[in-house]
């Protein structure tokens, strides 16, 4: 019975082998560690808001035109302001304290009746759509407004809202998810400072100077500092004013009437020191230009310290 002959495998220079695989398998290693810590490039524009990135929810392209940022009024509408509307080719935002009145294609603006001359102005693209020069409104909305080219990020805060800061103990990398492994945002070294926005699950979610939405570990934070709590809305009054102002005569029906009556009852409040009036108005209250009137009138009194009450 012939015996089965055992293949044995010859090689000529195992150590050679060995040493060819160690190359290998350090070159892997290098390959991936690089890949790893490559950081995120960016082909668009981020929008950050409150520390939340919105851009996702974007239905316009952000525009930039000689150094100034702008937004279309759409994404304005629905991610900043939704007390906005046109009136003709015109635009008035309202925020907490203040009205503020764009006209088409003028390097201007009105905050409260008063004129500022701006660098940029509000334009309609050939498709149609309307632009707001976003990085010139910071008075109108107090926001804190940052524009970082290299790494594509427009950052917009509410003075309102909370804000909190916290130093790195030491070198980092900032994650794109609460995974190591997860794409590099940006490299941060020690001491740098950060805005703290929330922890999760021993992950804490951060914005970089440069606007950089990320993770790290939240034991590389020290110094946490509360720089601004968040503004409670103030309590409304509770008794009817006894001075009253009614409007129902007036022509309400465009801004420039509604801004000269509104500036008349601040006046007249000021002069008599009320500090709170009932507006009066006997038609439809349902009406645009009633609505208008109520937000545009509402701000402009806060702004000079009388609350209007309807």
């Amino acid at each position: 019975m012939m015996k089965k002959k055992k293949f044995k495998l010859k090689i000529k220079n195992p150590k050679r082998l060995l040493i060819f695989i160690g190359i290998i398998i350090i070159l892997f290693l290098i390959v991936f560690a690089s890949k790893k810590e490559n950081i995120k490039q960016k082909d668009y524009i981020s929008l950050i808001v409150n520390n939340e990135d919105v851009t996702s929810k974007l239905q316009n392209e952000i525009i930039i035109k000689d150094n100034v940022q702008y937004l279309s009024f759409e994404d304005i509408k629905n991610n900043l302001n939704e007390n906005i509307y046109q009136e003709g080719d015109n635009v008035i935002a309202i925020s907490d304290r203040k009205v503020t009145y764009l006209q088409l294609n003028k390097n201007k603006l009105q905050i409260n009746g008063s004129t500022i001359q701006i660098t940029g102005q509000m334009f309609k693209t050939e498709q149609g759509k309307l632009y707001l020069p976003i990085s010139q409104m910071q008075n109108s909305y107090d926001i804190e407004f940052l524009y970082n080219s290299e790494y594509k990020n427009i950052v917009i805060n509410y003075f309102s809202s909370k804000l909190e800061k916290a130093t790195l103990k030491k070198d980092t990398s900032v994650k794109e998810q609460m995974n190591n492994s997860s794409a590099t945002l940006e490299k941060l070294k020690k001491d740098n400072v950060v805005v703290f926005v929330l922890e999760e699950k021993g992950w804490a979610k951060i914005r970089t100077s440069n606007g950089n939405i990320g993770f790290i570990k939240k034991k590389l934070l020290k110094d946490f500092v509360i720089e601004r709590e968040e503004l409670k809305q103030e309590n409304s009054i509770t008794e009817e004013p006894k001075n009253k102002k009614d409007i129902s005569k007036s022509n309400i029906k465009k801004y420039k009437n509604r801004k000269s009556i509104i500036q008349q009852i601040i006046k007249d409040a000021v002069n008599k020191k009320y500090n709170a009036i009932k507006i009066v108005y006997s038609k439809d209250k349902e009406t645009d230009e009633f609505k208008k009137f109520k937000l545009e009138a509402t701000a402009m009194l806060k702004e000079n310290g009388i609350t209007a009450v309807f």
